[in-house]
């Protein structure tokens, strides 16, 4: 098995026993027009999880503009807002793999935050999970017919190297 290393902005990904691991938004690769990807996907023997990352606690960020972040950050999970915008990325990333004939798998859905370091609490991040998995199975009057997630996940740091075994986030 191979041992995949990644980053994204400043977190470091080691994929350890992964079958295949993929930054499915890489840039400077041509990919369909008008379509959002997930950073990552990674093929293991009986599923693949999509991974998206969003880390808005960065070091990068002028501990005077911490409250205007957080502000924004809690505004974006307590709405639609980053809901709509994570189940975009996973249909857009499902629709490829499936018209690229790579979509024989069950497929999870992984959210890693950093929100954790700007103070949102656990029992938010479970209320976005379940409101994030009823969205994508269902995003019309409608349940999908084919319901292309079968599961879903929202991790910190923290819990992202408790949970998922032998994959490692590591801030760089």
């Amino acid at each position: 098995m191979n041992a995949w290393r990644m980053r994204e902005g400043d977190l470091s990904f080691e994929f350890s026993g992964a079958k295949y691991v993929e930054k499915l938004d890489e840039q400077g690769i041509t990919k369909p027009h008008g379509m959002a990807f997930v950073d990552f996907v990674i093929e293991e023997d009986g599923r693949v999880l999509f991974v998206e990352v969003k880390d808005p606690s960065s070091e990068r960020i002028p501990e005077q503009h911490l409250d205007e972040v957080m502000a924004r950050e809690i505004r974006k999970i307590r709405t639609k807002e980053l809901i709509n915008e994570l189940v975009s990325k996973a249909r857009d990333s499902y629709c490829f793999l499936h018209l690229m004939k790579r979509d024989g798998k069950p497929f999870d859905f992984v959210f890693l935050t950093s929100l954790d370091r700007l103070g949102i609490t656990k029992e938010l991040l479970m209320n976005f999970r379940d409101r994030l998995l009823a969205r994508l199975r269902k995003e019309a009057d409608e349940e999908w017919k084919r319901q292309y997630v079968r599961n879903c996940a929202v991790h910190t740091v923290e819990s992202w190297n408790a949970h998922l075994v032998p994959y490692r986030v590591e801030r760089v």
